[in-house]
């Protein structure tokens, strides 16, 4: 159950007792958006996502659906004889 919470709103993580009543420093996202270890969590509907370049997933809990999404589009080195 505490993967499925939003971590923001604990005192013992944001060190005073207002949970999220209180604009957190640094986090741009206001309260609709929460965090745990596992990513970031939509408070309206616990959905559990993490996303970056080229892979992400999310959990919906009230429909049973995860989704994962895995890409590789960036190319890092000189392919020969490539022209771009």
């Amino acid at each position: 159950r505490a993967l499925w919470r939003d971590w923001l709103a604990l005192s013992s993580v944001v060190g005073h007792g207002m949970g999220r009543r209180k604009p957190l420093t640094g986090w741009p996202y206001g309260p609709k958006i929460g965090w745990n270890p596992l990513g970031h969590v939509r408070r309206k509907d616990k959905c559990l996502y993490m996303g970056g370049w080229s892979t992400s997933w999310a959990i919906y809990p009230q429909t049973r659906l995860a989704t994962i999404s895995m890409s590789q589009s960036l190319v890092y080195f000189d392919i020969p004889g490539w022209i771009a």
